[in-house]
């Protein structure tokens, strides 16, 4: 599709409309205005490839409460003796709440993975606080120049907005959003970008908005997703210019696929100018540690008390060591 060129601006309501429409059309071949592009489309909704993307909350807890039983019932079975069954349900208790930790963290429940034909999500509940009406429409509520693209990944595809500025473009940037966000994060940057002549290329990394789903659901923390960024850049270098300049710029878990792809992909290494990161980490272990060693811990948690804390240092370090394995798992 070509970007709407009367401009008309999109309304939260509008879109939300149109949405009601498209679920009151099942099975039928409907036109909805999505993002300023006119898109016909097939709806099926009884099919939703997407449904099993993020593990339920009922799913997150019997895993561990099952671990929990089994562990504690197999240690007094095995040795008739009333202390190791609860030596061994509070190793088994701290695993589970290890787990569950890890499990939030790289399926954070605000992640929301849809389908092309559900499209990005409009309910204001499930996004940001921050994202105002504007951001969750996406750029034709800005009337930004733009258009949608479809980027080959391993076999699947990564989906976003190409953005241009009125002018002569300075360079590409390509923009990677955090965990459990998606494309529309960089709508207030794009602004400010596009007004100082670059092109912005904002995707939905694996498993967020409406970009495929590739192996277990959630995030890797940039260990997997900087393929992500590295098939964008590809993607970017192949249609533009001979010339062009590209920047990558990212943000949490964009930031640090940004810095792994440019340094870990050849044709990263040798088409990027730079790369902005912004709050990168260096692993997810450090990651998990800063979470479950942070203020948030300190002072929500633990309400400043400095037993409770003291108190938790097993389970913090058994979190780190599940965000770990669970990574692992997904290599």
């Amino acid at each position: 599709g070509e970007w709407n060129k009367n401009g008309n601006e999109m309304t939260l309501a509008t879109l939300q409309h149109v949405q009601r429409h498209t679920e009151a059309s099942q099975g039928a071949e409907v036109s909805a205005l999505k993002g300023g592009i006119v898109t016909t489309m097939s709806e099926n909704r009884s099919r939703r490839p997407f449904a099993d993307a993020v593990p339920s909350s009922t799913g997150r807890l019997l895993r561990p409460i099952f671990m929990v039983l089994l562990a504690s019932i197999g240690g007094f079975h095995a040795t008739g003796s009333p202390f190791i069954g609860v030596v061994m349900f509070f190793f088994a208790m701290i695993g589970a709440l290890a787990d569950v930790f890890a499990n939030i963290i790289l399926v954070p429940p605000f992640l929301q993975n849809g389908d092309v034909n559900s499209g990005l999500c409009m309910d204001k509940a499930k996004l940001p606080t921050y994202w105002d009406s504007a951001t969750i429409c996406g750029p034709s509520a800005f009337n930004y120049r733009y258009s949608e693209v479809e980027i080959p990944m391993r076999g699947k595809f990564l989906r976003g907005w190409l953005i241009r500025p009125a002018g002569a473009s300075k360079a590409i940037i390509i923009l990677s959003h955090g965990a459990g966000r998606d494309r529309r994060t960089w709508m207030r940057h794009c602004k400010f970008l596009i007004a100082n002549g670059y092109t912005c290329l904002t995707y939905d990394s694996r498993n967020h908005g409406i970009s495929d789903r590739y192996g277990a659901a959630g995030t890797s923390l940039g260990v997997l997703e900087w393929h992500d960024v590295a098939a964008v850049t590809r993607w970017a270098k192949e249609s533009s210019p001979v010339g062009t300049k590209i920047v990558l710029m990212g943000t949490s878990t964009g930031a640090s696929s940004s810095i792994i792809a440019a340094a870990a992909d050849e044709l990263c290494a040798s088409s990027v100018s730079c790369v902005v990161a912004e709050n990168p980490f260096t692993s997810p272990g450090e990651l998990a540690a800063a979470l479950t060693d942070g203020p948030g811990m300190r002072t929500m948690v633990c309400r400043g008390n400095a037993t409770a804390y003291a108190a938790l240092l097993p389970i913090r370090v058994a979190v780190t060591a599940a965000v770990k394995a669970q990574v692992g798992a997904r290599l």
